[in-house]
């Protein structure tokens, strides 16, 4: 192969530059300066144990939507009662509008709730967005390539207000949070002393507790920017919907990985009939990665090994750069603990969960990273449970 592993790989050097330089954004923005890591509130604390009722959780944070009821029985118990799950599909493109996009995501209320049901709704909203409070939020800008008119400005969970209205529902959307919030503070529930929690699935972010604000924080780390980067990265970003934007999350979220590979694999192979933008996906990279799986693209033999090799570097990089943005944040606290992370990326994608760990103990962090799937639904109904209290 004529690539070489450099352009993927990441020495000790690069890695404390990278360290060094997360850790100088993080501190520049908690004293008010420049950087490009967001730091937005997230009005919560983390979870006492002591949370308790049923609540309704809405996950919208990609390609799908999931709304669920869930149980919360303190000291880490819960159970899902009921959840139903189904794809956005044209409601995220610019042909699609507001109205159209939170209509829809009331209607999966029906197999959730009866009409004259009043529950608490705890919203995981997982787009850049500027909170006043627990209860509001307006969306900065979208990201992972949507598109849809008419959110950006717009107090999100006020949609989903007007929305229910014309539902004819009861559900009282009290709180909404980040989807890397709401992990944490799941993570918080689940395994007390929880400091971090991420995100690694189609998109990626992280999400801590800052002792100085007493607060769990929203990194929005996927914007970070001191990384190294190679011609495939640059070709990405120039042909995606945001160029210049989201430089971290472009390396490492899965609405983009199988894309690099792509892009590498054609500068290898011109003729290997990948012509499709975004056709491999982090399901073809899975296959490529387990040892005797059959491809899933009709490749010649020398493309498949080519195709397996790059997806190895392309993941790697990726599980590496989110866990030193991981190895910044304990160096920022002076301390370490749990770890929590939900996502498709660490959940299925061979090597990745090793990788993130094998990282975090070269640097000296040997602490306890635990799988939280469907946390963002969990964490939507724990941020519920805290917001009614008040409220209702």
């Amino acid at each position: 192969m004529k690539q070489d592993l450099q352009l993927w790989q990441l020495l000790p050097p690069a890695q404390e530059e990278i360290i060094a330089a997360f850790q100088e954004d993080l501190a520049a923005k908690l004293a008010g300066s420049a950087s490009s890591l967001s730091l937005l509130p997230s009005f919560l604390l983390p979870a006492t144990g002591q949370e308790e009722g049923d609540f309704v959780a809405l996950d919208f944070g990609g390609t799908n939507a999931r709304m669920a009821r869930i149980r919360l029985g303190g000291q880490g118990r819960h159970k899902v009662l009921k959840q139903v799950s189904k794809p956005l599909g044209v409601h995220l493109t610019a042909e699609g509008h507001a109205e159209g996009l939170f209509d829809f995501l009331a209607s999966l209320a029906a197999d959730i709730v009866e009409p004259e049901e009043r529950l608490p709704l705890g919203h995981t909203f997982s787009f850049p967005c500027e909170q006043a409070n627990l209860q509001q939020a307006q969306l900065l800008r979208w990201s992972k390539e949507i598109a849809t008119p008419g959110v950006i400005g717009q107090d999100v969970n006020q949609l989903l207000r007007e929305a229910f209205a014309r539902a004819g529902l009861q559900i009282q959307p009290v709180a909404i949070i980040n989807d890397t919030i709401a992990t944490l503070l799941a993570g918080t529930y689940l395994l007390p002393g929880t400091q971090i929690g991420s995100i690694l699935g189609t998109g990626h972010n992280t999400a801590y507790f800052e002792p100085s604000r007493n607060m769990l924080l929203n990194l929005e780390s996927g914007a970070f920017r001191a990384i190294p980067g190679n011609e495939f990265d640059a070709a990405l970003d120039a042909a995606s919907l945001h160029p210049g934007e989201q430089p971290l999350e472009k390396r490492v979220s899965g609405r983009y990985l199988g894309e690099l590979v792509r892009l590498a694999l054609l500068k290898e192979h011109p003729h290997c009939g990948l012509k499709q933008p975004y056709c491999v996906t982090p399901f073809h990279l899975a296959a490529w990665l387990h040892p005797g799986e059959r491809c899933p693209f009709p490749l010649p033999p020398d493309v498949v090994g080519t195709a397996r090799q790059l997806a190895q570097w392309a993941t790697w990089r990726s599980a590496r750069l989110a866990a030193l943005t991981y190895v910044a944040l304990f160096r920022h606290l002076g301390s370490s603990g749990p770890i929590a992370i939900d996502g498709s990326l660490y959940e299925h994608l061979p090597g990745y969960a090793s990788m993130v760990r094998v990282t975090l103990e070269e640097h000296g962090y040997r602490i306890p990273v635990r799988l939280l799937k469907g946390g963002s639904a969990l964490g939507a109904a724990l941020a519920a449970c805290a917001a009614s209290k008040n409220l209702l």
